[in-house]
């Protein structure tokens, strides 16, 4: 087992700090909307996507192809549903739990995982 000297343990910590203070920023904030005090998303996952095309969904900075788009979904995987706009949905990725309680205020949504903007014709809605 390689031991981390003090060295290799603050550059790790700084660079997985980078790493989090620099997510992509979005061009369209992915909302929690307050809604009679119903939970704000859903859950689902990507389906559809054909082997023999791209087979992937780009996740973009907001929703529509006019968009930057700066990462790739794959079949299967999971995503936390907020919003609907113009048929793409402003969402969450890359993490396992949610809290999706009600709020009082729309808000932008604050999480730890990644955020961004997808087509719904590749979204299949489980919960929610």
């Amino acid at each position: 087992m390689k031991m981390l000297t003090k060295t290799s343990l603050l550059s790790a910590l700084l660079i997985g700090s980078f790493a989090a203070s620099h997510a992509q920023p979005l061009d369209v904030d992915v909302m929690e909307r307050a809604d009679d005090g119903l939970d704000t998303c859903a859950y689902g996952q990507i389906v559809g996507l054909k082997s023999d095309g791209d087979g992937f969904l780009s996740v973009r900075t907001g929703p529509g192809i006019k968009y930057e788009s700066f990462d790739e979904l794959k079949n299967n995987d999971k995503v936390w549903l907020f919003e609907e706009k113009d048929g793409w949905y402003g969402i969450v990725y890359d993490l396992d739990e949610l809290n999706c309680s009600p709020v009082e205020n729309d808000r932008p949504v604050e999480t730890d995982g990644k955020k961004g903007w997808v087509f719904g014709k590749w979204v299949e809605v489980f919960a929610g």
